[in-house]
């Protein structure tokens, strides 16, 4: 389902003025895989009763797929919005989905509903979704109006908008949501696997969440720009391609690396805070792996250029080697090492995957993000992180943190490495062309 809807971004951000022909085709492809998967998921459903041996399992099972057409649509929709580029519309969207999952689920399950309820809660988040994505897109994808009547003039132009062709790019945007996927829990499956000590496999889980977090806080701009390169390779723009790449690596760094170095140096005492003191034992690992998130976000945004440039083959060799990569070390440090030998796993696979990443798109855009601004935000980031010097838990961590934040953008300041530019390109990437 993930597949459908990267491939209706990038198409919809390649032809925006054929809304209305993409939102058919890819409405059409997102029902009938995502009724193909609750298909074969309720003929399933009587095996997995024999396995664990309770047949209430493939009751409540046939109720969680039910939710597969509808989350399809809900996804779909998103994509569409997001491959115009209306940005706060699919804010909208994402919340209404969050926000009713919240509601629906514990809603029910307090009302002593419990695992059906939770299942139903489930379902009628991607109902609140749905509805919307198909709001706003309705509301705001007027354009294709204008081209209903020459629509057989328009599919023997775009080719590769009939259905046939669309599968073809399906297939390997499906792999790489895959291999992403993987990518990023592997190093938590062999913890599972090889350290049989449940509190250590809790560390890693603890651990990996709070990294994880500073990959989710900065994926969206990784998502923004997937739509505005595609839009601008397939206009020809060049020069926008490249300013696009490399304000988005700039700012990626800008973000990123200040952050990670706050976290790895208050590890501990930001998992006492954010769990209890209790779990100090994770702000270790975590120390290490906050760093390979950060270099997991930078890999995020090389695949969406890749994609944006209909390389989708060169993502899928750089993500299944990674994989590769990660599962030898993983076998190889986790024994001797064990949760610092999974960080050490994962963070060492993501930064040569940042390094070969990197080098594709130096080799097809002959751009990244200038030496200059990389030296003033990397010494910036050092001189900040020494304020981590000055012992502090709890409530006292949080107000380091906001007063390293504001000596941080002092400093970039003071280095004009923060301009008046910034914000329109910022609001160039994050606006319709």
């Amino acid at each position: 389902l993930s597949g459908v809807s990267g491939t209706a971004t990038k198409k919809l951000a390649e032809f925006p003025i054929l809304e209305k022909l993409v939102e058919k085709r890819f409405v059409f492809l997102q029902l009938l895989i995502a009724l193909a998967v609750f298909i074969l998921a309720f003929l399933f459903s009587p095996f997995l009763s024999r396995v664990f041996k309770d047949p209430k399992v493939s009751f409540y099972f046939k109720i969680a797929i039910i939710d597969i057409p509808i989350v399809g649509f809900y996804l779909i929709y998103s994509a569409l919005l997001n491959g115009l580029r209306f940005y706060k519309e699919q804010a909208i969207v994402t919340i209404s989905y969050s926000s009713g999952k919240l509601v629906f689920t514990v809603g029910l399950v307090l009302l002593g509903f419990s695992i059906k309820g939770a299942l139903i809660g489930n379902i009628m988040a991607s109902v609140c979704g749905f509805l919307a994505g198909l709001y706003y897109f309705k509301k705001f994808a007027g354009r294709g109006d204008l081209i209903e009547n020459k629509k057989d003039f328009i599919e023997d132009k775009v080719e590769n908008l009939k259905p046939s062709n669309l599968f073809k790019m399906i297939a390997p945007f499906t792999a790489i949501m895959l291999f992403f996927s993987l990518l990023s829990n592997i190093d938590l499956w062999f913890v599972k696997g090889m350290l049989h000590e449940q509190a250590q496999v809790g560390f890693y889980v603890s651990a990996g969440n709070l990294a994880k977090a500073v990959y989710f806080l900065f994926a969206a701009l990784s998502m923004a720009l997937f739509p505005a390169i595609t839009n601008s390779i397939s206009g020809g723009r060049v020069a926008q391609t490249k300013g696009y790449i490399s304000e988005a690596f700039r700012f990626l760094f800008m973000f990123l690396l200040p952050l990670a170095l706050a976290v790895s140096l208050t590890s501990a005492n930001l998992v006492s805070l954010i769990y209890s003191s209790e779990y100090r034992a994770a702000g270790a690992p975590l120390a290490i792996l906050v760093f390979g998130y950060v270099f997991f976000s930078l890999i995020l945004a090389v695949i969406y250029i890749l994609m944006a440039k209909d390389d989708a083959k060169e993502a899928i060799i750089l993500l299944s080697g990674l994989i590769i990569i990660d599962i030898i070390l993983c076998k190889a440090w986790i024994p001797k090492h064990e949760l610092n030998g999974a960080a050490w796993a994962t963070t060492s696979t993501c930064f040569l995957g940042f390094l070969f990443g990197t080098g594709l798109v130096w080799k097809k855009f002959k751009t990244l993000v200038s030496f200059q601004s990389f030296l003033k935000i990397l010494v910036a980031s050092l001189l900040v992180s020494l304020i981590f010097i000055i012992p502090a838990s709890g409530i006292k961590l949080i107000f380091l943190y906001l007063f390293a934040a504001v000596v941080y953008i002092g400093l970039l300041f003071f280095f004009k490495e923060i301009k008046d530019e910034d914000v329109a390109i910022l609001k160039g990437l994050f606006q319709r062309s």
